[in-house]
């Protein structure tokens, strides 16, 4: 940005402003004889100069702050070097998850989550409901799918052990999409200047650990740091609260046994399933 900085332009104020300056310096030293005339004409073409020259920095500094994602974007990393819950939202207030069965995160890392419940943190979970007729949909996009509806279940058991552990401060919310979204995420402090989240593009075909990952932060990605913020607040607009009494229903023994995750994904960690 700083080299596009140097066109004529630009160069034309500085150039006037530098000429009036030499000529009137050279006039307070008798080296050139000005009338008063033509000596309030070059003050006023420097005053002109000025302008046009605080005007186009004033412009350029608002190109930068608008295009701020353009210099720092993270690239996309797979599932394996991207940061854990336990890290990346170690300082949180809220926490905000939206996934599929949320199963890769939910059950890994449910120490963290109860230690941050305890500690009076906001938690969040929009689910794909596990009846919904999309989960046929999800499980031909998606390799190792077999088991979405016992793996949304089991996760769901889990959270009730939340929402009932916490039922008195309700800081821990489970609801249910009739949908899915082309990514998964896992924000952190949405209403604060540090907020920053995990976002996981599902892809097509694809196996768990080979989905990219990209880390955005409000501070340095304000414009898709508010596109993904507002993708979660619409699916939490269209999302419904969870029939507690339907939990582990529906899926028979899958439900209190579902399948482990596949071998490359035990070791994962992103946002979500």
């Amino acid at each position: 940005m700083l080299r596009s900085w140097w066109r004529l332009s630009r160069l034309v104020p500085l150039l006037t402003i530098t000429g009036a300056a030499a000529f009137l310096l050279c006039a307070s030293f008798g080296l050139v004889k000005l009338r008063l005339a033509e000596g309030v004409l070059i003050g006023l073409l420097s005053l002109v100069a000025v302008d046009a020259l605080v005007e186009r920095i004033s412009i350029l500094e608002r190109l930068e702050r608008s295009m701020g994602d353009g210099g720092r974007i993270q690239p996309l990393r797979k599932r394996d070097v991207i940061p854990s819950p336990d890290r990346f939202a170690r300082q949180a207030s809220s926490i905000h998850v939206l996934a599929v069965s949320g199963i890769s995160i939910a059950r890994r890392y449910e120490h963290f989550f109860r230690q941050k419940l305890s500690e009076g943190c906001r938690i969040e979970f929009l689910l794909l409901k596990p009846d919904s007729t999309l989960v046929e949909i999800w499980k031909k996009q998606n390799l190792g799918s077999a088991t979405t509806e016992a793996h949304i279940h089991s996760t769901l058991q889990v959270l009730r052990a939340w929402v009932d552990e916490y039922a008195k401060s309700r800081c821990c919310e489970v609801r249910l999409l009739n949908m899915f979204a082309p990514f998964s995420l896992v924000g952190v402090d949405f209403d604060k200047r540090t907020a920053t989240m995990l976002v996981e593009f599902h892809g097509y075909k694809t196996a768990l650990d080979q989905r990219a990952h990209i880390e955005i932060s409000k501070e340095d990605h304000p414009y898709w740091f508010n596109f993904f913020r507002d993708q979660y607040l619409h699916a939490l607009a269209d999302s419904e609260a969870v029939d507690w009494n339907q939990v582990g229903q529906g899926s028979g023994r899958q439900a209190h046994n579902p399948e482990p995750e596949p071998d490359g994904n035990r070791a994962s960690h992103g946002p979500a399933r």
